[in-house]
């Protein structure tokens, strides 16, 4: 892993808190209450009811769970313990919960209103059985059960709570800066600042489930994860049921202030303050600090640790100083291989735990804290691990988290098998093997391949089969090829895909990462493997292998009758002529779009490629040569009637605005379609842009009953968008409704 470098965002001053004499300056849980939401859900019915909204502002909290990110002696600047973001709960456990996690709590349930103070209130440490259900995006009334720990206190005034119970949900990335008091998060973990700030605009903006979030960019798994998960419950502060519980083992041993001595630990960090499955009685050095104890903690980054290096629990081997010389087809480059283990089998917690099966990974990599944890999706299920191609990729000289989420294809000439498709989720640490992952990508032109032991197995059979080098080619997004796309419109002819390159990734990606997303199937083509090419190349050692062309099979252009062809355009997307892309190199896109999709059905997108490719439009017989650019002739064929014009008129990637109305009434609006659900908000532009946060302050009278509000998306409905807004093209295959 690489450190990013955090863009300086503005950070309010936090508000001193008065605190009784000698005891650490406590910082208050910020509000992060959304302006104005959609209308919520409805009020859970039951005595036990309370309000929500969610935070994350980095300070330490009234309850001290939090650690020093600046070392011993300095108490009065304490983080938030990572551990405290929203976690997988086991399996069947008595709650039925989905998620353990904590919560900034009001003073109802810190003290019964009694005003004991703001630091280590009753209400510490204590934990409810939180349930609500979504009320945003298309699954709304889905019922989730959490259990949450109090650890901090969420102020008087600024939660809403009117003296009854409120949980601010301590959510990475979540903090909406304008509501937030002490949001520390740019002075006490800067390298995190991108993902701090990643999500704050959630359903603020405008109502749009899948804009304005993106849990990415955190490096650290735990803190990636707590996002995602929040994500998930697409809870826009709804209305929940509670009642107090017996804290699970799981977060009753999380720390706290005092949980460590007299105060926060002055000899390191608690290993289950910066994940939640950590070890109870490890330590981790603070940051810049030598390691406690070999063999050190795995982290992300060294220094610092708080972020925990992802699953490469086994270490590559060490690497000899050559290996023999492969062949690699064009376009592709060469790098060491080696595998490495997510889960190991001897976590006796564990669905594949094995109790003959090797301990070291477990005792001496402390496999079983990071077990299922990648660096850049967080933590994945075993299910998911073993039937997903996945691999951590390392290079030297280059910036890691650049092949984060890529789409990779992993060929080896030993065995003439290609991995189609895995994923990168992951990279290697360094500072977990002292320095293996720089010294094995020496070996194959500085590249690392470190492949997960379920692809390993699932393709060539057997764990010692990863060894030596091997050829890798990143896919272009373009033409990454999943199977299927993920839509919220459902999977009628004429969908297409939406959520973005995330969400598109594969189907648990959509249907639970994103939210509830449906994954609609296309058919998939598989690639052949390429085969190897009968001269080997003999490379000097530690240099990339220069690349020759593959002699692989190629799809089979459709046979042509002699006198019935008809000349075809191949002209590209609006998008792809934008980004620079050719309807001949997008392979991806010719085998999802053509005949598939409907923006390209009626402009006849890639008319030639698609043909040529096997997927041309329905009547098509293309000649042997796409028409050039310029005025389009007629052929007519032989005893044949002359064909309509070889391609529909292009729609234009942006729909001319209707304009907006005037001399209506404005009110306060998100979406410019309806105005806000706060009489006082819509009482004058003041009271909606101060005080409610609104964005806009405009006449909507004008947008009719089936207009398509701002963000919203308008690819099958190009004319829809409310007065005032233009349909505009965000990519090749989805169109939203923007400000003209």
């Amino acid at each position: 892993m690489t450190t990013q470098t955090p863009v300086p965002a503005p950070v309010q001053a936090p508000t001193p808190v008065v605190t009784p004499t000698n005891q650490p300056v406590p910082t208050p849980a910020p509000q992060s209450l959304a302006p104005i939401s959609p209308p919520p859900a409805p009020t859970p019915s039951g005595s036990n009811t309370a309000t929500t909204t969610r935070y994350w502002d980095c300070s330490g909290g009234a309850c001290g769970c939090a650690y020093l990110p600046g070392g011993a002696g300095t108490d009065s600047d304490p983080a938030h313990c990572h551990s405290n973001a929203m976690f997988a709960a086991p399996t069947d456990n008595e709650h039925g919960a989905t998620y353990y996690g904590a919560a900034a709590i009001s003073r109802f349930l810190w003290d019964g209103n009694t005003n004991s103070g703001d630091w280590l209130g009753e209400g510490c440490g204590k934990c409810w059985k939180v349930t609500g259900s979504s009320n945003v995006g298309n699954n709304q009334g889905v019922s989730t059960t959490l259990v949450l720990k109090g650890t901090n206190i969420c102020p008087t005034g600024i939660c809403n709570e009117n003296g009854k119970a409120h949980f601010d949900i301590a959510a990475p990335g979540f903090d909406v800066l304008e509501y937030s008091w002490s949001n520390t998060c740019k002075e006490l973990e800067a390298d995190e600042l991108e993902g701090f700030e990643s999500c704050g605009r959630w359903m603020i903006d405008n109502q749009v489930p899948s804009d304005n979030c993106d849990c990415s960019k955190f490096h650290s798994p735990v803190l990636q994860a707590g996002c995602e998960n929040f994500y998930a419950l697409q809870w826009d502060n709804p209305a929940v049921t509670y009642e107090e519980v017996n804290c699970p083992p799981e977060i009753d041993s999380l720390p706290c202030f005092g949980d460590h001595g007299s105060g926060y630990p002055q000899d390191g960090i608690p290993e289950t303050c910066m994940d939640p499955h950590g070890d109870p009685n490890g330590m981790l050095p603070f940051p810049g600090a030598s390691p406690i104890t070999p063999p050190p903690t795995p982290t992300s980054t060294p220094p610092p640790p708080t972020t925990p290096t992802t699953p490469t629990t086994t270490p590559p081997a060490p690497a000899p100083t050559s290996f023999p010389p492969i062949l690699c087809p064009e376009g592709y480059e060469t790098a060491r291989w080696t595998w490495y283990i997510s889960y190991p089998k001897c976590c006796p917690d564990q669905p594949h735990y094995d109790p003959n099966a090797p301990t070291e990974e477990c005792d001496v990599y402390n496999g079983c804290a990071w077990d299922g944890d990648f660096a850049y999706v967080g933590h994945r299920p075993y299910e998911y691990v073993a039937n997903t191609d996945i691999i951590a990729f390392f290079a030297t000289g280059s910036n890691n988290a650049d092949y984060g989420k890529k789409v990779m294809r992993v060929y080896s000439p030993a065995h003439n098998k290609m991995v189609e498709a895995a994923l990168v989720l992951d990279t290697c640490g360094d500072a977990d093997c002292d320095g293996c992952c720089t010294t094995n990508a020496n070996t194959g032109g500085g590249f690392l391949v470190d492949m997960e032991e379920n692809t390993v197995l699932r393709h060539f059979g057997a764990l010692s089969e990863a060894d030596g080098l091997v050829c890798f080619q990143v896919i272009p997004d373009d033409e990454y090829d999943a199977g299927g796309y993920c839509s919220w419109s459902g999977c009628a002819d004429g969908n297409s895909a939406q959520g973005g390159w995330n969400c598109n990734l594969n189907k648990y990606e959509c249907e639970t990462t994103c939210g509830g997303g449906t994954w609609c199937m296309t058919t998939q083509t598989p690639v052949p493997a390429p085969v190897q090419a009968p001269t080997p190349v003999v490379t000097p050692t530690n240099q990339p292998v220069p690349a020759l062309a593959p002699q692989s099979p190629t799809d089979s252009p459709t046979e042509l009758a002699p006198t019935s062809c008809i000349p075809c355009t191949d002209e590209e997307t609006p998008y792809m002529k934008k980004k620079g892309k050719y309807c001949s190199s997008s392979n991806g896109s010719i085998k999802t779009k053509c005949n598939k999709a409907n923006n390209w059905v009626v402009n006849k997108y890639c008319q030639f490629s698609c043909f040529m490719k096997g997927n041309g439009y329905a009547g098509d017989n293309c000649c042997d040569e796409p028409l050039a650019p310029g005025p389009t002739p007629i052929v007519t064929p032989t005893n044949q009637p002359v064909p309509g014009p070889t391609s529909q008129p292009v729609l234009q990637p942006t729909v001319q605005p209707v304009p907006a109305p005037t001399g209506g009434t404005p009110c306060c609006t998100w979406n410019v379609k309806t105005c806000s659900d706060n009489a006082w908000c819509n009482q004058s532009e003041s009271n909606c842009k101060n005080s409610c946060g609104g964005p806009h302050w405009l006449d909507v009278s004008g947008c009719p009953s089936d207009g398509i509000g701002l963000g919203s998306d308008c690819t099958t409905n190009q004319t829809k968008c409310c007065p005032g807004l233009m349909c505009a093209s965000q990519s090749e295959w989805y169109y939203r409704c923007e400000l003209q």
